[in-house]
């Protein structure tokens, strides 16, 4: 589905910029991931599933 190609082609990102530092707890983490995935600007999450979907269908 288009949401789990999303959470693929985001994912790397996401763990790059949400685990920079060291987290004490999962609470922690997990709001970390959260704030870094409503950062994430919506033109580079489309050109990445365009981008994706062209690598899929060929």
């Amino acid at each position: 589905s288009g949401s789990e190609s999303l959470r693929l082609l985001s994912m790397g990102k996401v763990e790059g910029l949400a685990c920079k530092k060291y987290h004490t707890s999962v609470e922690t983490l997990k709001q970390s991931i959260i704030k870094t995935m409503k950062e994430l600007d919506p033109q580079e999450v489309s050109r990445a599933c365009i981008s994706f979907r062209r690598r899929v269908d060929s």
